[in-house]
């Protein structure tokens, strides 16, 4: 909300005000200031609930043991990627040979280095 706060500020120091048209809201106005207030604060609330659910996701998740985040690539498909490199095959095309991105390629032969 104080960043919000600040961008009005930054505009009213430049001689505008902020209006939300079809609200009929205008910073210019103490009720219209009030308003804006208050849809802000809805906003940072509804923000923390969804944080708030999230954690609570990721926790659940991880009491019933599933793994999070990117799925790890196994240890024979990564010699496979440096292998193939080593074979005189560019980088551009193992990645699209294993469906890889050409900078995990990269990263895998620096690895095997």
């Amino acid at each position: 909300m104080v960043d919000f706060w600040n961008i009005v500020q930054e505009i009213e120091d430049k001689g505008a005000s902020v209006q939300v048209l079809n609200m009929n809201l205008d910073t210019a106005s103490s009720q219209g200031r009030l308003m804006m207030g208050v849809l802000a604060s809805v906003a940072e609330f509804e923000r923390s609930l969804i944080r708030e659910r999230q954690q609570d996701g990721i926790e659940r998740a991880r009491r019933e043991g599933k793994h999070l985040g990117r799925p790890q690539m196994d240890e024979q498909l990564k010699a496979d990627v440096v292998a193939f490199v080593q074979a005189g095959n560019s980088k551009p095309a193992t990645a699209e040979k294993f469906g890889i991105g050409v900078s995990t390629v990269y990263k895998l032969v620096k690895e095997s280095s």
